[in-house]
């Protein structure tokens, strides 16, 4: 046989086994960037996360705030109906 068959397996198969290793390197390559490519936008999805759970407890606090404040609101402006009322009894 004449030719390259590093392998002994004749010219034909190392062909073929050569273009097998071509073609598993090239799927390496591509399973590498697709991973690294999920890995980046799982990133970005959870740094999204943290932002909206950190907007979502800002937005419960000032909830928070603005219910206890209309409650105060509330107290003093029927404050003057209670003294009316206890005068009247």
């Amino acid at each position: 046989m004449s030719g390259y068959d590093p392998l002994g397996v004749g010219e034909e198969q190392g062909r073929r086994i050569d273009a097998l290793k071509r073609s598993q390197d090239t799927f390496e390559r591509n399973t590498d960037y697709a991973l690294s490519s999920l890995q980046s936008k799982l990133s970005d999805v959870e740094e999204t996360v943290e932002r909206l759970e950190d907007r979502e407890r800002s937005a419960t606090r000032r909830f928070e705030t603005l219910e206890a404040d209309l409650q105060e609101a509330k107290e003093i402006a029927e404050a003057p109906l209670r003294r009316t009322r206890g005068e009247e009894s």
